[in-house]
């Protein structure tokens, strides 16, 4: 399914064993991909 989370929430335990398929950066936020397709992202919110 899709959701989206406006919220923001803490990893407890960061990525686990998720494996990563892609990364982006730039200077005011990071996202990550996961292979299992999950997208999490952080930043400054600007």
């Amino acid at each position: 399914g899709q959701a989206a989370v406006i919220t923001p929430r803490q990893l407890s335990s960061g990525l686990g064993s998720r494996r990563v398929r892609a990364v982006a950066a730039a200077k005011h936020h990071t996202v990550v991909a996961t292979e299992g397709g999950e997208v999490f992202t952080w930043g400054s919110n600007r």
